[in-house]
């Protein structure tokens, strides 16, 4: 007990206040310690070392693996803002999770001169290919001029026949990271409520409405081998509301 190891100590200490009391530190000590004691407490230690490099060889593989597949999850807080460094903009955290998915991405601006340099990106896969607008922002929803904005530049290359020869190949896609501050699980439905006639216009104009929460979803449900690749770009080519629904 307690009381029993206080007094130990009290007597180890103090041995003078306890004259009948004889005390054998020699009985415990390593002198008289048997060989398989020893055997045991060296195995023991081996084991702990061996312990100690396999926890600090996981933390590392740990580490790696949060490193290298960080551009999915940044996509879930990233704002496409030109004062961050490249690394943590919104937009090329997304082009890092189209291209895992297999697409083809290409900057527009370094195509496009003049008053349409706006888009981010051309998202390509065989014949589909999509004006990308890709933005960020704290509102619980984003406003429609994001949408109005994509659909005027969509129109305005449309007439560009040195770029595109064929109009009708071309599509849009708006992504978004919107109620940044907010749990993604929490965060509304993109273009909900009010703005449900956005959605409607989206499918009319061949237009691709994506929330990151969507495109985080569908890129971890390939990583983890729950969804081919070719599957993931089939639903991203969609137009309207473009939401991840698992089978699980």
């Amino acid at each position: 007990t307690a009381a029993t190891q206080i007094m130990e100590l009290v007597a180890r200490l103090c041995p003078e206040l306890f004259p009948d009391r004889e005390i054998r530190d020699w009985y415990t000590s390593d002198e008289f310690v048997f060989k398989e004691e020893k055997d045991l407490e060296q195995e023991m230690s081996i084991r702990v070392q061996d312990t100690k490099a396999f926890l600090e060889e996981k933390r590392n593989e740990k580490a790696e693996v949060a490193a290298r597949l960080e551009f999915i999850k940044k996509i879930l807080i990233a704002r496409e803002d030109p004062g961050l460094a490249a690394d943590d903009r919104l937009s090329t955290n997304i082009k890092l999770v189209l291209e895992f998915l297999g697409f083809q991405v290409e900057d527009i601006d370094a195509k496009i001169k003049g008053v349409i340099k706006k888009e981010d990106f051309w998202v390509k896969e065989g014949d589909f290919i999509a004006i990308t607008e890709i933005t960020g922002t704290n509102a619980k929803n984003p406003k429609t001029k994001e949408f109005n904005d994509l659909l005027g530049r969509m129109t305005t290359i449309f007439k560009r026949r040195d770029l595109v020869p064929d109009a009708s190949m071309i599509s849009g896609l708006l992504i978004i990271n919107y109620d940044i501050d907010t749990h993604p699980r929490k965060r509304p439905k993109l273009y909900g409520g009010d703005a449900e006639e956005i959605v409607e216009a989206a499918k009319e104009q061949n237009i691709g409405l994506f929330s990151t929460v969507d495109l985080y979803d569908i890129a971890v449900a390939v990583k983890d081998g729950l969804m081919g690749k070719e599957q993931a770009r089939a639903m991203i080519r969609g137009f309207g509301r473009i939401e991840f629904k698992s089978k699980l």
